[in-house]
């Protein structure tokens, strides 16, 4: 579930809780909701707002690895919905070409601002470059 459609979720869930009340007879109104369903009400809207501030800034998942033989640490885009893993072996594409890495730390989503701020302290430039494969040893 993306930021959008937990935003449409919870907004189904405020509306439900006023027309319910109509059902029995109240007017469907905030005013003729229990203190119990108020504070839900108010946790919902409260919900609502902080997802439409997060899912406002687009976020981006990255992941620190190290090449072999570098004793640097780089800063590369994950594509959309893979995970990865602190001690995984991927194959990036930087700027000499491609070349395999292993991760320091798993992989995390960021917004814009921190996004930035990382591109900073490990000299990236943005877009960042990708990491464009999981390696996995093939046994023989």
């Amino acid at each position: 579930m993306d930021y959008s459609e937990a935003k449409e979720v919870l907004e189904r869930c405020r509306c439900s809780m006023l027309l319910n009340l109509g059902h029995d007879g109240k007017e469907p109104s905030y005013g003729n909701l229990s203190n119990e369903s108020r504070e839900l009400y108010c946790a919902c809207t409260v919900a609502i707002s902080a997802l439409m501030r997060e899912g406002a800034e687009q976020m981006e998942t990255v992941v620190v690895v190290k090449h072999f033989g570098d004793n640097g640490h780089y800063l590369f885009s994950v594509p959309e919905g893979k995970k990865l893993k602190e001690g995984d072996t991927v194959m990036v594409r930087n700027k000499r070409g491609e070349a395999t890495a292993k991760c320091v730390c798993d992989s995390f989503a960021v917004g814009e601002s921190v996004l930035k701020a990382l591109a900073v302290k490990y000299g990236a430039t943005l877009p960042l470059a990708p990491v464009i494969g999981f390696m996995k040893p093939e046994w023989w």
